[in-house]
C-alpha cells in the first residue's frame, strides 16, 4: 500500500444464478483482508507484536550461529497480519557487515523477491500470486538504516571485535536489552467501580498481634479496616484496585479532633478485597495543653474504656458518614501461542 498510487476498496456484488469461478472468491477474500488491513492501522493502530515471537539465540559448536524465533502473532505499519505457526531458525549473516556493527531482525510479509510479477507492493499482485500464501519473512538489516515500513523488529545482534585489534575477526553478540516493540491490546482493560453506603459502612476492628520489649505478644488494635464485595464487577482474576477514603474528616463542632488514617489495600481478589485504615496516635499542643489530637473528647468515657483512637474512630465515622470509593483494573490476559504438532497446510488453486 503505498502512498504514491492509489488504491481503491472494491466490494463485489453477485446475482441470483451467477456462475463463480475460483477467482471470484480469491478477489473477495482479498478485497476483505484490505478492509481489515485498513480497520486495523486506522482504529487500532496495531503495528507491533501482539504475542509470540521470542527471539532465543543458539549457539553451535561454543559459537553464535542462528537464533530462534518462537510462533506468534505481529502486524506490520500497514495492518497486515504476520502469523508464524511454527518456530523458525535464522541465521546470521555469513559475512559481518562493514561500518555497522549492529544489524536488527525484522519480520514482514514475503513478497520481496517471492512475486514473479513487476509490481512490488503486496495490494498490487494479482489475486492469485503465491506470496499471498506464504508465511513471514525475516531478514537483517543495519540498524542505522532499519524503517517501520521494512517490517516488525524483534531482535537485534552487534558485531564486536573480539581481540580489540585492528583487522581481527569480530564476532556477533545478541542484544539482551533490546525490546521489540508490542503492540497494544485489542480489547479494553476491563474496569470496575463501586462505593460502601456513607454512614453504613461495616467498619471492624484492626488487630495485630504487638510484641512488647519484654518479648510478650499482645493483641493490639490498630486501625480499623472494611472488607468490600467486588463479585458485581465480574473480574475473571485478581484486578489492581484503588480505594480512598471518602468525606468529610474535619468536625466543625470539635476542632480538638483531627483524625490522620493511613489507608492500606490487602486480601485482593477477584471477588473483594480488604481496605484497612492505620491509626497512629498525634501529639498536638492546643493553648498549653499537650494532649493526643485524634482522640474525640465528645465521647471521652468510651475513648477511656477503648483504650486508643481505633474504636472511637467507628464512632466518629458513623457522624461523618464516612465511606469508601474504589476501582479495579483488570488488564487483558497475555495470550500464549503453542505450534500444533503434525499439522500441515496445503492451498490448492481453484480454477
Amino acid at each position: 500500500m503505498s502512498n504514491k498510487r492509489p488504491f481503491t476498496l472494491e466490494r463485489l456484488r453477485y446475482w441470483q444464478g451467477q456462475k463463480l469461478l475460483g477467482r471470484d472468491f480469491r478477489d473477495q477474500r482479498s478485497y476483505e483482508a484490505q478492509s481489515r488491513w485498513w480497520h486495523n492501522r486506522a482504529l487500532h493502530n496495531a503495528f507491533g507484536v501482539a504475542y509470540g515471537f521470542e527471539v532465543t539465540p543458539i549457539s553451535e559448536e561454543g559459537e553464535f550461529t542462528h537464533v530462534s524465533v518462537n510462533c506468534g502473532v505481529a502486524y506490520d505499519c500497514f495492518g497486515r497480519e504476520l502469523i508464524l505457526q511454527t518456530t523458525r531458525k535464522i541465521a546470521l549473516p555469513r559475512v559481518a557487515p562493514e561500518g555497522d556493527s549492529a544489524l536488527t531482525l525484522v519480520v514482514n510479509c514475503k513478497e520481496r523477491g517471492e512475486c514473479e510479477h513487476e509490481a512490488r507492493e503486496f495490494s498490487d499482485c494479482p489475486s492469485n500470486c503465491s506470496c499471498r500464501r506464504e508465511g513471514p519473512e525475516f531478514q537483517w538489516e543495519a540498524s542505522r538504516h532499519s524503517r517501520f515500513s521494512d517490517g516488525v523488529p524483534l531482535a537485534q545482534i552487534s558485531y564486536e571485535n573480539e581481540e580489540n585489534l585492528p583487522g581481527a575477526k569480530r564476532v556477533p553478540r545478541f542484544n539482551t536489552k533490546f525490546l521489540p516493540h508490542f503492540s497494544r491490546g485489542f480489547a479494553k482493560p476491563r474496569i470496575g467501580r463501586g462505593a460502601t453506603v456513607a454512614g453504613g459502612t461495616a467498619w471492624d476492628p484492626w488487630i495485630e498481634s504487638v510484641a512488647s520489649q519484654g518479648g510478650r505478644r499482645s493483641q493490639t488494635q490498630i486501625g480499623v479496616q472494611v472488607t468490600i464485595d467486588t463479585s458485581t464487577a465480574g473480574f475473571t482474576q485478581t484486578p489492581c484496585y484503588f480505594a480512598w477514603l471518602q468525606g468529610s474528616l474535619w468536625d466543625k463542632t470539635n476542632i480538638e479532633f483531627f483524625p490522620v488514617p493511613i489507608s492500606h489495600i490487602d486480601n485482593e481478589s477477584a471477588f473483594h478485597f480488604r481496605f484497612r485504615l492505620w491509626m497512629p496516635p498525634i501529639i498536638a499542643v492546643v493553648g498549653s495543653r499537650v494532649r493526643y489530637a485524634n482522640l474525640d473528647p465528645l465521647s471521652h468515657v468510651m475513648a477511656r474504656r477503648a483504650h486508643g483512637f481505633p474504636n472511637e474512630f467507628l464512632n466518629f465515622a458513623r457522624r461523618q458518614q464516612l465511606y469508601v470509593c474504589w476501582i479495579g483494573i483488570q488488564e487483558q490476559a497475555q495470550l500464549t501461542c503453542e505450534p500444533v504438532k503434525d499439522c500441515e497446510c496445503k492451498t490448492v488453486q481453484g480454477g
